[in-house]
């Protein structure tokens, strides 16, 4: 079950050729049209689920080689399964791990820097979720705030069907503005300190 169904060779041929055309976000209609009749690129994106992140360009680019070495996105099956251990302790959730999505750089325009994100396929026994976060690495001060950087939304969460590529909604790195006394507020070892 999974989107490269033709073969692994022919699904990273197909994404290869995708990658050297892509000059603007991925969205459904742009999938559909690079697809075309071509039954072998439908079944290498068949399920397939793309996603990118988003920020302005006064918030800079990080400074690591690659730029997406700033950005992991976690990809989690959550299966609603009853299940009561010897003690009888019930439990509704369990969490089936699918690893890190493949991320890369761009497509870049006038006013964003952007990563890119993709999952060959998901499960649908349970809700997936795509959760993006920031690895520690060093960004460019800014004149657009002090605060801390994060990713809005954080995740998404779908059911996935395996029907065609999902795109989900575009994703946007924010920099909150700086707070007096830093986001712990006063901190009371620092009077102890003046002393």
């Amino acid at each position: 079950m999974g989107a490269l169904t033709s073969s692994p060779a022919a699904g990273l041929r197909a994404l290869a050729d995708l990658l050297d055309r892509l000059d603007a976000p991925v969205t459904r209609a742009g999938l559909h049209e690079y697809v075309g009749s071509s039954a072998e690129r439908a079944a290498a994106f068949a399920g397939s689920i793309w996603g990118s992140i988003r920020w302005s360009r006064d918030l800079g680019l990080p400074e690591v080689d690659p730029v997406a070495r700033a950005f992991t996105v976690h990809q989690e099956v959550h299966l609603d399964i009853v299940y009561v251990d010897e003690q009888g302790h019930i439990d509704h959730w369990v969490t089936w791990d699918f690893g890190s999505a493949a991320v890369w750089e761009g497509p870049h325009d006038d006013a964003h820097y952007r990563v890119t994100y993709y999952s060959p396929a998901s499960s649908p026994e349970g809700a997936t979720v795509m959760r993006a976060s920031l690895t520690p690495v060093r960004w460019p001060r800014t004149r657009v705030g002090g605060g801390m950087r994060r990713i809005v939304p954080p995740q998404h969460q779908f059911d996935w069907t395996g029907e065609g590529p999902v795109v989900l909604p575009e994703q946007e790195l924010v920099q909150d503005a700086a707070t007096s006394g830093g986001s712990l507020g006063r901190r009371p070892w620092a009077a102890d300190r003046d002393r």
